[in-house]
């Protein structure tokens, strides 16, 4: 009883000096994996709700609202979280079968002039590569991305990126990394030969291009790297630890914090390298998403600005929503559901499920 009573003090005294809870952060500094699976419970629920809402309002999808809803609730069912398949199945065959989401370009490919990329569709087609119920509808939207793909490249194997504000948008260099590993994860790209042949004229064109110091560039690197897991993945994986803040996060540049995108972005990367969840920059990364998560289930976010502008964006939601949709992918791809009960067993947790004061607290938040 008064070991018990000595550790309630103490705990919050560690919770009044350090601003946080103890289901957060263990006296070895690390995050629980439940406080870990409360934050993506939270996440979704916001992700699924602001979906339908942006469909309501906006009557067209994003790149950001729909595509990235369906692909993080893909990953995270594959990792245990319960998602409600319907809202799935529904916003997935909205964005490949109908026209008012916008999805795909409404102009014909030619000869002289392919069609703009739409960045929608790499997403769309992560989306569907993770699916795991209507395999039909999916492989129809792989294959209408597909054709779009191969027919909006460039003759020099480039992609040319929309205008608009970065992350998103701005980066030829960006844009085509994203557009070949989207072909690259495709589940037909072995088979297709179209497919190969734009990865590799893209590979080609990417070698081309100066270093980048861009922190999404180096993301997107890595993940495009885990697929030969040659020397590359180890020097590339040297400058993502070297970067990480002392928060535990990663920021977009150089003039930004720490932020959900950033940081959600690295850790999917670590997943594809097949870090161990227990690796120090991953743990440190996890509790840096936990302690910012707000109470809706999103993380704060600044703009960049618009190169054409030279203004931030005056709306936040979309890229706050983004970013809280990286926030899962790399949250759910290295702490999943299933392995709770393991741990208990084992012991690795900061202590049992549901018994570690503040979890209360967490599973509210989560609710609402």
């Amino acid at each position: 009883m008064k070991s018990t009573l000595v550790t309630v003090i103490v705990a919050a005294w560690v919770s009044l000096v350090c601003g946080t809870t103890f289901a957060q952060t263990s006296a070895r500094g690390s995050t629980s994996d439940e406080a870990a699976r409360s934050a993506v419970r939270s996440a979704l629920g916001f992700l699924a709700k602001d979906t339908f809402a942006w469909r309501e309002q906006r009557k067209c999808a994003a790149c950001h609202h729909g595509p990235m809803f369906v692909w993080a609730a893909n990953v995270a069912a594959a990792n245990g979280y319960a998602v409600r398949p319907s809202d799935v199945d529904e916003v997935t065959r909205w964005l490949t079968t109908d026209a008012r989401a916008r999805i795909f370009p409404r102009e014909p490919a030619t000869a002289n002039e392919p069609p703009t990329l739409s960045l929608a569709t790499v997403f769309v087609n992560h989306a569907l590569n993770a699916a795991s119920s209507d395999e039909t509808l999916a492989a129809a939207g792989r294959a209408r991305v597909a054709e779009h793909l191969v027919a909006s490249q460039r003759s020099d194997g480039s992609w040319p990126s929309p205008a608009g504000r970065p992350p998103f948008f701005g980066n030829d260099a960006i844009a085509t990394r994203l557009a070949r590993l989207a072909i690259l994860e495709s589940r037909e790209f072995e088979t297709d030969h179209a497919l190969r042949r734009a990865a590799e004229r893209a590979r080609a064109w990417l070698a081309t291009q100066p270093l980048s110091d861009d922190h999404q560039a180096l993301v997107l690197d890595i993940w495009a790297a885990t697929r030969s897991r040659g020397a590359a993945v180890d020097a590339l994986m040297a400058r993502l630890r070297k970067s990480q803040q002392p928060d535990g996060g990663w920021r977009q540049t150089n003039d930004l914090p720490s932020d959900a995108f950033a940081t959600g972005q690295a850790l999917f990367a670590l997943s594809r390298a097949n870090f161990d969840a227990g690796d120090e920059t991953i743990r440190r990364a996890v509790a840096f998403l936990v302690r910012t998560q707000h109470a809706d289930g999103t993380w704060p976010m600044q703009s960049q600005v618009d190169p054409t502008t030279g203004r931030p964006a005056r709306n936040l939601n979309p890229i706050a929503y983004a970013a809280t949709a990286w926030a899962v992918l790399g949250i759910a791809s290295h702490v999943d559901e299933s392995r709770a009960a393991e741990l208990d067993a084992r012991g690795d947790s900061d202590c049992p499920i549901g018994t570690c004061p503040g979890e209360t607290e967490n599973a509210a938040k989560s609710a609402g």
